[in-house]
């Protein structure tokens, strides 16, 4: 509390201004005010006596920090502005339709014409069937140094997915406060995603070089039981349980013809009907959190979706590590199924 002398005690008294209030002796009530609540107040002492006199100093409206709201747009849109904005909007839906549709049939369609090119290491192709005159031979011979480029084109496109992911989880692990995973969370995911890598490395480095891209791509069609069968015991009781339930037997006879129909439709399929299975059922672990509820009528379902609502608050952390593991395990798969062509 700072102490005036009795000169600027009066100077105080005699010059006040609309921006500074003066208040005497608190118990005269004609002299005595609170003060603003809004303003910067300094009290000050008389010396010697019991008397203080207090200075406030009011915010100006200039000074005032507001966020206002923008003003009422009253004019009106019309009939014709609102069809507008629909038909953009549909246009728009149908544009992007069509964009991820032709852009995942462009991807896997390459990505199945460089699988189907590694079987053709050390064989003879022929270029046409009838026989050209102005041609001196129809068959040429591949040998395995064209191939190897379609091989580090493969591995090149199953990484890329995988770095985008490190970044991303990188990014977040620096910048953000993100959970960190137990260590049953953490084995549970790698046990899952190594799994996953290890059922993509059979089906592209041993299944696939085997098969044409049209049969290669009709059974990627097999990949999902897991999920058919996760979706039927997290059903729900409601009113239209039995049709959903049939329903989602139909997918699972559908989603299984790769372990059954395969083998008797193609038969053995160069020795590759175990590596068929087995390589169906790994893929199809991998999208188990997305196709379990806590709202299950069964109670070890609805504790399965816990945990995996816990693993996705934890995901950044784990992945960091688990996106690298899986480019190793790309890595290691390419030399074992493939040393032997």
């Amino acid at each position: 509390m700072h102490t005036l002398d009795r000169e600027e005690a009066a100077y105080l008294a005699t010059c006040a201004s609309a921006g500074e209030q003066f208040y005497g002796n608190p118990t005269t009530a004609s002299t005595s005010a609170p003060p603003l609540p809004d303003s910067d107040t300094v009290v000050y002492a008389r010396p010697g006596t019991e008397e203080s006199v207090s200075v406030g100093t009011e915010n100006k409206g200039w000074d005032i920090f507001r966020l206002l709201p923008p003003p009422p747009d009253n004019l009106g849109k019309g009939f014709w502005h609102d069809a507008s904005l629909q038909v953009l909007k549909v246009t728009t839906f149908f544009v992007l339709f069509l964009l991820t549709l032709m852009s995942a049939t462009v991807a896997k369609s390459s990505f199945l014409l460089m699988t189907s090119a590694i079987g053709w290491g050390s064989q003879n192709m022929s270029i046409c069937r009838d026989k050209i005159p102005e041609a001196g031979t129809n068959t040429i011979h591949l040998s395995n140094k064209h191939v190897v480029k379609w091989v580090w084109a493969i591995y090149l496109a199953l990484c890329t997915p995988e770095l985008i992911c490190f970044i991303r989880c990188f990014h977040r692990t620096l910048f953000r406060n993100v959970k960190r995973p137990s260590l049953i969370q953490f084995l549970v995911v790698l046990l899952v995603e190594s799994l996953h890598a290890i059922g993509v490395s059979i089906l592209v480095f041993k299944v696939f070089p085997d098969m044409d891209a049209v049969t290669a791509a009709m059974l990627t069609n097999a990949m999902c039981l897991m999920p058919a069968i996760l979706t039927l015991i997290s059903r729900r009781p409601s009113k239209v349980t039995l049709l959903l339930v049939i329903i989602d037997f139909a997918c699972i006879a559908s989603q299984s013809m790769g372990y059954w129909a395969w083998p008797m439709l193609v038969g053995d399929a160069n020795g590759n009907v175990l590596w068929i299975a087995v390589a169906l059922t790994f893929i199809s672990l991998a999208w188990w959190q997305n196709f379990v509820h806590t709202e299950a009528a069964f109670p070890p379902v609805r504790k399965l979706a816990l945990f995996a609502n816990r693993l996705s608050e934890r995901r950044s952390k784990t992945y960091v590590f688990v996106s690298v593991w899986k480019c190793a395990i790309y890595f290691m798969c390419l030399f074992l199924f493939l040393s032997s062509r």
